[in-house]
């Protein structure tokens, strides 16, 4: 059994998560490997958690998609993941409120690439992150006990743990205020009514790191590549958060409280797992105004999104030792 525990963990970031599959389009490129035959664990939330699906369930085609595949996604946001139908902005209008997205298209997508696949068919370990509304906590798709791994006695069934692949798209997209709460339904009839892990988990790695301990608590070594969805650096002056009523607070909660989760997460990996273990990349990202949102579907963000990938592919240095780290090891699966 390998020495090293390779993980990898993909942000939440909405349209930005063009910015992780820009990259790991390099890498799959650059190592000739799928992102499934290189890490032994793939954790993401939100679009993170939907590359992360892609990258390691067989589609129709009988392996796991490649990152330049699910690129495409994040291409054209308006076509596959953020479409509101007139029949929502009709309704919404009625109300005088904003109507959530449609995730037709996104279950269309998803049941093109997956039909009836399920969570067990992965081929890693894979954990994504979403949140019970009913029972008021988070709860985590993990391949390995679909698989019938690691079951907690005769209580659970390993049909109780695995789901469509489809339905996992949903529910791991399934952001507030943005996409209506799933329902989801297991092979047994186990029922839950969740949303996405952003509320959180923005960044997975720390929950990831957990799930790598009791899927490999021989390994001598844990070693991480944690993807983000890029930085908003353009700051708040006090002159204006003093300027902020209850409402704007309200509306420029979301984004903060992300970015201060994030970076949580970032610190306490850090920490844990040391710089040599430890490898980020986040570039900043170069905006003329900041981002609205997850939803921002404005081209001069993904024109900034793309700049900064070829950015962090050209000149960090992080990304060459997560490039050549990849090429040395010979623990990456090939079948």
């Amino acid at each position: 059994m390998a020495e090293t525990m390779r993980i990898l963990s993909i942000d939440a970031g909405g349209v930005r998560g063009l910015l992780p599959a820009l990259l790991l389009s390099e890498i799959e490129a650059r190592t000739g490997k799928q992102v499934w035959q290189m890490f032994d664990l793939v954790t993401g939330t939100g679009t993170g958690a939907l590359l992360a699906i892609g990258l390691t369930i067989p589609a129709r085609s009988g392996n796991p998609l490649p990152a330049a595949k699910l690129q495409t996604i994040f291409e054209q946001p308006k076509r596959s993941l953020y479409r509101r139908s007139w029949l929502r902005k009709f309704a919404a209008h009625l109300r005088g409120v904003q109507p959530n997205y449609s995730s037709n298209c996104l279950r269309v997508w998803a049941q093109h690439h997956y039909m009836d696949t399920t969570l067990s068919e992965a081929k890693t370990g894979l954990l994504l992150p979403v949140y019970d509304l009913e029972r008021r906590r988070p709860y985590f798709f993990k391949s390995w006990k679909a698989q019938g791994q690691q079951l907690k006695g005769r209580d659970e069934i390993y049909q109780d743990r695995n789901f469509r692949v489809r339905d996992l798209i949903g529910a791991t997209m399934a952001e507030p205020g943005l996409f209506d709460p799933k329902v989801v339904g297991s092979q047994s009839g186990k029922r839950l009514t969740v949303v996405d892990g952003n509320l959180f988990a923005a960044n997975p790695g720390l929950c990831g790191l957990v799930s790598s301990h009791r899927l490999r608590p021989d390994a001598k070594t844990y070693r991480m590549v944690s993807l983000g969805t890029g930085q908003d650096t353009k700051g708040v002056s006090l002159l204006q958060a003093r300027g902020w009523d209850r409402q704007t607070w309200q509306k420029k909660m979301l984004n903060l409280t992300l970015d201060g989760m994030q970076g949580t997460v970032d610190y306490q990996l850090r920490e844990i797992l040391g710089e040599e273990n430890y490898l980020r990349v986040n570039p900043e990202l170069a905006l003329r105004k900041a981002l609205r949102g997850p939803d921002d579907l404005r081209l001069s963000h993904r024109d900034a999104v793309r700049q900064a990938a070829k950015r962090a592919i050209e000149k960090d240095e992080t990304f060459v030792t997560i490039l050549n780290d990849l090429n040395r090891a010979t623990t990456g699966r090939t079948t």
